[in-house]
């Protein structure tokens, strides 16, 4: 009951899920993450040996870094001036087309042809064409907030996880049919939905599973169930906490 007292500020924290990045120990010690510059960030393309080189030179608040399935293109959001836009560089010769996209659309998600890019918005999902720059247009619609993230290899079904007062953030599946118009979404199937929050669905290579990231056992870990779900239930993959699966 007692008012607030300031302790320190400039710490990250989760855009999305609203969460500081810091502890406290039984001693004492506060740990915590300052902010990286306000968020100034530089996508990296890791190679297999473990050696980085930046995809952008010029550091910036970008989140949401998507390679496109042909590997030859990069979509991502960048937050300048307090404005979030969604881009997509040309990673042969670093062109950039920045999507007209509406204020406070996020996760871009590369359709299976690499020509398409879904977004993510408070009131369900949009498509856009990621090969010029265009309105996005509505593919679902929702009261809160929808957030793509994989699709199947056939490019038939798109997996997200959706925000639900009572139950927290769940995990759907929606069909997705490409017409000469550009994407139509069938209605949504959920896929899991528990009182913990489920996020991150993301289809194998095979689609017959999906990996995601769950809190339901006191702490964040990867976690794989069969898909279409047979009732086998989750496999556990982290051992140690894990959170954002590809």
């Amino acid at each position: 009951s007692a008012t607030p007292t300031p302790v320190l500020s400039d710490l990250a924290y989760s855009s999305t899920f609203g969460f500081a990045q810091f502890d406290m120990s039984n001693t004492g010690t506060f740990v915590f993450r300052r902010s990286a510059g306000r968020g100034q960030l530089v996508p990296t393309w890791i190679e297999p040996s473990g050696e980085t080189r930046p995809l952008r030179a010029k550091p910036g608040e970008y989140t949401f870094p998507r390679l496109s399935p042909d590997a030859r293109r990069l979509a991502f959001a960048l937050t300048e001036s307090g404005v979030t836009n969604i881009w997509v560089t040309d990673l042969d010769d670093d062109r950039r087309v920045r999507l007209n996209a509406a204020a406070g659309e996020f996760s871009p998600t590369w359709s299976h042809d690499a020509q398409m890019l879904v977004l993510g918005s408070r009131n369900g999902l949009r498509w856009v064409d990621a090969t010029r720059s265009s309105e996005a247009t509505p593919l679902t619609t929702s009261s809160t907030v929808q957030v793509p993230w994989s699709f199947s290899p056939d490019g038939t079904r798109l997996a997200f996880h959706e925000l639900n007062p009572g139950t927290g953030f769940d995990l759907w599946t929606v069909a997705i049919t490409r017409t000469e118009r550009g994407l139509v979404a069938g209605k949504p199937e959920p896929f899991l939905r528990t009182p913990a929050y489920e996020t991150y669905p993301a289809f194998s290579p095979d689609g017959r599973w999906i990996a995601y990231g769950s809190g339901a056992y006191g702490r964040w870990d990867v976690y794989v169930r069969p898909f279409p779900d047979d009732g086998r239930g989750e496999v556990r993959i982290s051992e140690s906490g894990g959170r954002i699966p590809f």
